[in-house]
């Protein structure tokens, strides 16, 4: 058995997918296959923003409310072409996609999104009757829909390729999904399709003697993208800025970081709004070791919840707990995130600004006390956290079809 893989993103980009991607990778060649990656060839090229970005940074950057934002999305909806992808669209470097012969005993795995990366999984499946896995990082037209993608808009949107996706669904042997939530929006009709490979913490990346449990600046980091729709609850930053107040602060003895943050450019004007500007330190994308010196260097990690939506979990989050750093998260998601921060104890799990206030009182006390900030875990845990750990349940899934 040949095991393909494809994606839109390259092994070498700054990604979340390339990171799963990978780990698909790692284990399948720990198990003893010989994995083909397939990436869009034009993925990492750069281009002139076109009109659609540009439309968009100019709305989240001057004209930000919620009404524009959803005529944006409106916009987006309905004169955003379809991605459209062929065979000859995808390379190893060496050889086109196109040009591959399959068997039926070969298996394909296609990662979305973008979930027009399914047409391609649709198309061999077609054309060679190989095994075919779907391997959903986000949802598509079942699942959650972040603002301003919602209501009537999102409603739109389900109508227009709803059809499409059930009939993928349909014709795929295997589905993936990341979390048992996302798993549970699915109709039960596919439930016995669909099994769930966790993303992990990148702990091939993690040196965790590098780990600083006293660090010299106190700081608190978010790892990630930003989307406004974290940005609503604005509990965190009001506390912050009347705990940075009540302590007479300056920049140079507190640090509030967001690493590869910058993709969002109301986030900067919403901390300059904020009073935050001269304490904070946005960046863009940054190659992964560059990361994780600022992450070893942090005493509290912190993770925005999505609006009223629990049935989120980001990578960021498995990180965030092999580092064996505290995670802060202001507003409880009622969810995912507050689930598997309890369940690892921990989390700083906060419900109003008052404890915001008294937790980041508390922390900054032990900082100037000079006591670690380490959750100690054992090398059983860490690994427990791991990628590898997690893509076991791949091979599984394709040992099955042997």
């Amino acid at each position: 058995m040949k095991v393909y893989l494809i994606s839109y993103w390259q092994l070498t980009s700054s990604q979340t997918a390339s990171n799963r991607l990978q780990a698909f990778v790692d284990a399948l060649e720990v198990a003893g296959y010989t994995p083909m990656v397939f990436c869009y060839a034009n993925s990492g090229k750069k281009s002139e923003p076109s009109v659609r970005n540009r439309v968009r940074d100019f709305i989240t950057t001057r004209l930000n409310n919620f009404i524009i934002n959803a005529f944006y999305s409106f916009f987006v909806t309905l004169l955003k072409p379809r991605e459209r992808f062929a065979l000859a669209d995808f390379t190893n470097g060496e050889l086109s996609l196109a040009d591959c012969l399959l068997s039926t005993e070969d298996c394909v795995i296609t990662s979305g999104p973008p979930h027009a990366i399914f047409t391609i999984g649709s198309i061999l499946k077609t054309k060679f009757g190989c095994k075919w896995i779907m391997d959903y990082r986000d949802p598509w037209t079942y699942g959650y829909s972040l603002p301003p993608f919602d209501t009537i808009l999102f409603g739109l949107k389900k109508r227009l390729i709803r059809k499409q996706e059930i009939a993928y669904l349909k014709q795929a042997d295997k589905i993936i999904t990341v979390s048992e939530s996302l798993k549970g929006y699915y109709p039960k009709t596919f439930a016995n399709k669909i099994a769930v490979v966790e993303n992990g913490a990148n702990l091939n990346h993690i040196d965790v003697a590098s780990i600083v449990e006293k660090p010299e600046v106190f700081s608190i980091v978010y790892s990630g993208s930003v989307y406004n729709v974290q940005l609503q609850d604005t509990s965190f930053f009001t506390a912050l800025t009347q705990f940075i107040a009540q302590e007479k602060l300056n920049p140079n003895a507190f640090r509030l970081i967001f690493l590869g943050s910058n993709s969002n450019p109301y986030l900067q004007k919403f901390i300059d709004k904020c009073g935050l500007t001269a304490y904070t330190t946005i960046t863009p994308r940054l190659p992964l070791q560059q990361v994780l010196e600022y992450l070893y260097a942090a005493n509290i990690f912190l993770h925005l919840r999505y609006g009223t939506i629990g049935g989120i979990i980001t990578s960021k989050v498995y990180d965030y707990l092999a580092l064996q750093k505290k995670v802060l998260l202001p507003q409880t998601d009622n969810g995912d995130i507050a689930n598997i921060l309890e369940y690892h104890g921990a989390g700083i799990i906060c419900k109003n600004e008052e404890q915001i206030i008294s937790e980041l009182k508390n922390a900054y006390h032990n900082h100037l006390t000079k006591q670690s900030f380490t959750c100690k875990r054992t090398p059983n845990e860490i690994h427990e956290l791991s990628r590898d750990f997690k893509t076991k349940k791949l091979i599984e899934l394709i040992q099955d079809f042997k």
